[in-house]
């Protein structure tokens, strides 16, 4: 993957990188039906991003190979939009991205294999319900029928509370500070923070001396 000055970005990439905390947020966040179907514990991430270099500091991507519970392989496919406001764009920037995915398992010589694929998004206002592939077309209704769309699940962190951001210490900590970075509030929201990093590093002690 290459280097960014984003530091959110960068954040982004060093803690999702962990399968733990990766495993943690598919639990939690993903619609319960979706993440029955799958063995979260055989996540394996791929070092390889999709993402076009102009975009590297406004959004990070990760790639994660899963195995479903029937034993056939899937993907999940991370994308952190890092900035302050929705991008309308982005549904057309996953196509993209979707394809690439495809066209990777192809050149291995497996079949097409399903992606998930998931935005986060922490900026100030709120992520709108109409922004899909669909949406980015207008014409005749006659003609709808050769739109492409897709369905894409949504993280929008503006949205939660923080009674409402759960999993384990380091998943909060990592979602509490995406969330408080372009939030009016972000000072207050510390102490909170400091709190749940503190309890992160007595578990890691007691584990370490155990």
């Amino acid at each position: 993957m290459a280097e960014v000055s984003n530091p959110t970005a960068r954040f982004f990439r060093e803690v999702f990188s962990y399968p733990e905390v990766a495993q943690d947020f598919v639990r939690y966040y993903l619609p319960p039906e979706v993440a029955a179907t799958l063995d979260v514990s055989t996540l394996e991430l791929s070092r390889e991003s999709f993402l076009d270099p102009n975009l590297q500091e406004y959004v990070s991507d990760l790639l994660y190979r899963v195995r479903l519970r029937d034993g056939r392989a899937a993907f999940i496919y991370f994308l952190m939009e890092h900035k302050s406001y929705p991008d309308w764009l982005t549904p057309f920037q996953l196509l993209r991205y979707f394809v690439r995915i495809e066209e990777r398992s192809l050149r291995e010589g497996t079949r097409m294999t399903p992606v998930i694929l998931l935005v986060v998004y922490h900026g100030r206002t709120p992520w709108p319900d109409n922004y899909h592939l669909g949406a980015l077309y207008t014409g005749p209704e006659e003609l709808r029928r050769y739109w492409p769309d897709f369905a894409y699940h949504l993280v929008d962190l503006s949205q939660y509370s923080d009674e409402e951001i759960v999993g384990a210490a380091t998943l909060q900590v990592a979602l509490r500070l995406f969330k408080g970075v372009h939030a009016g509030d972000f000072a207050a929201q510390l102490p909170g923070i400091f709190r749940l990093l503190r309890d992160l590093i007595h578990a890691q002690s007691t584990l370490e001396y155990l």
